[in-house]
């Protein structure tokens, strides 16, 4: 546990609930570089000094309602630890993406994935233990 609070990066229009919808609405935002508006915002940034951000690797690259995320919020001076879950993408260039849209923030490139067909075998240790190698200074 990283005793952090959590925010969820939720799009004002739901996805739908069948998969293959969601999939289909995924690919085409993608294709069309959209920006979907977020349903909320973060309202005290200002008090953190680290930010996970995770995603579901969409057609490798971030979900679009990320980047509205990166977009309308500034992590200047934070430090962004990265981690997502791929059908096989990996981070892709997710994180390069995280660090050209938020210069001035530090973006970790150790992030922590797992990949779809083996997230059943990620135990919580090996999450605790990521976090744990994790170089945070405000453990």
């Amino acid at each position: 546990s990283t005793g952090g609070d959590l925010f969820l990066i939720e799009t004002a229009e739901k996805y739908p609930v069948d998969y293959d919808e969601t999939d289909e609405q995924g690919m085409i935002e993608n294709r069309d570089r959209t920006r979907p508006e977020l349903a909320s915002h973060v309202e005290n940034l200002d008090s953190y000094d680290i930010v996970f951000l995770g995603f579901p690797n969409w057609y490798y690259d971030m979900p679009m309602a990320v980047y509205t995320f990166l977009e309308e919020h500034d992590l200047s001076g934070k430090t962004v630890i990265p981690f997502a879950t791929s059908g096989g993408g990996g981070f892709s260039d997710a994180i390069s993406e995280i660090q050209n849209q938020q210069p001035g923030a530090v973006v970790l490139s150790d992030g922590f994935h797992a990949s779809h067909s083996r997230i059943d075998d990620v135990t919580l240790q090996d999450v605790q233990d990521w976090i744990d190698g994790l170089p945070l200074s405000h453990k």
